[in-house]
């Protein structure tokens, strides 16, 4: 699995090279969910450095929030007013995520629903320490970390296809034409999004 976490810790780093210097712009809409995918892009670093320290449940439980961020992070650039703005900033903010996502897919004619309703359930289960995770922490009669390399994979490939749009969405909101084809070049080279 270390050629995989090595592979996987440099597409982190070179998503964060392409950052470097950029400016985004103070307006919400662009701040803001900057915020939002600067987390993805973290989440999707510490879920690499969890699992090359064999830590796979606590990568699990970052797959949710990884995910969140994601559409919280689109959400807010395409259909939040002000006053949603206002209510996050009071941390008040309390739209579903059903209803993000729904409204993510109804503005952009996006297909983010697929996603949602194929993992949903496996990531809150992960999240929330439910029988996807609690059924890897045991063989037979032991406690043990019982994580198959297909799910290590999964979870790399996961939390990279995030990074990526994430990444993608902060070189766009910086407006640097440099930045948003390194953005899509990384993106097309790595997983052909």
């Amino acid at each position: 699995m270390k050629s995989a976490t090595d592979e996987a810790y440099q597409l982190s780093v070179d998503i964060n090279k392409i950052h470097e210097g950029l400016d985004i712009p103070s307006d919400d809409k662009f701040f803001i969910p900057s915020l939002f995918h600067s987390t993805v892009i973290e989440h999707h670093r510490s879920i690499i450095l969890l699992i090359e320290s064999k830590l796979y449940s606590s990568a699990c439980t970052l797959m949710r929030p990884l995910f969140e961020a994601y559409v919280k992070g689109l959400w807010f650039s395409c259909c939040a007013t002000e006053k949603d703005f206002e209510a996050l900033r009071k941390d008040k903010f309390h739209k579903t995520f059903g209803s993000m996502v729904t409204e993510i897919d109804e503005k952009k004619e996006s297909k983010l629903s697929v996603p949602k309703n194929n993992y949903w359930k496996t990531l809150n289960s992960f999240t929330h320490s439910g029988a996807a995770l609690l059924g890897r922490k045991y063989n037979e009669d032991s406690i043990t970390n019982n994580h198959d390399e297909e799910l290590i994979k999964n979870l790399l490939d996961f939390s990279a296809n995030y990074a990526l749009l994430s990444g993608c969405e902060i070189s766009f909101f910086s407006g640097n034409k440099v930045a948003i084809q390194a953005s899509l070049n990384l993106a097309s080279a790595k997983h052909g999004l």
